[in-house]
């Protein structure tokens, strides 16, 4: 029994993963520009509701390859849309930008506190759009 587990437990993480990782299809929609020159995108299809919590996944590309040589990344946010504060859960850096190409690290948040955002930024953007269902512009 454990020698079919392994192989059917590959199967579900292998699946898991592509339904989550860099290589699906997904419809990302433009957030806007941080002052550091990040492009922000929001995919759209994946947005999760709990109760107050909106988790999604957020695409920036970079302005130039960052630390571990990555030029975009693709992190997986949480959204506290009646306390105005989010959470980042998971980060992959992507040698491509849009979260395309090889994935250069995967890092999770390993304290993954709420913390407020500022109105005007494309975290409050992103509030905007999937908690009061404003478009983000």
């Amino acid at each position: 029994m454990l020698r079919t587990f392994r192989p059917l437990s590959f199967v579900f993480c292998a699946l898991f993963l592509w339904g989550a990782g860099a290589s699906a299809q997904v419809t990302i929609r433009l957030i806007g520009d941080d002052a550091q020159g990040v492009r922000h995108f929001l995919d759209i299809d994946r947005i999760e509701t709990e109760g107050d919590i909106r988790r999604y996944w957020r695409v920036q590309n970079l302005p130039k390859r960052n630390e571990v040589g990555a030029l975009s990344t693709r992190t997986r946010q949480e959204l506290n849309c009646a306390a105005k504060t989010l959470r980042d859960l998971v980060t992959v850096h992507y040698q491509g930008v849009q979260a395309s190409g090889p994935i250069v690290i995967t890092l999770a948040n390993k304290s993954p506190d709420f913390q407020p955002f500022t109105d005007g930024t494309p975290d409050h953007k992103i509030f905007s759009r999937i908690c009061l269902g404003l478009p983000p512009g």
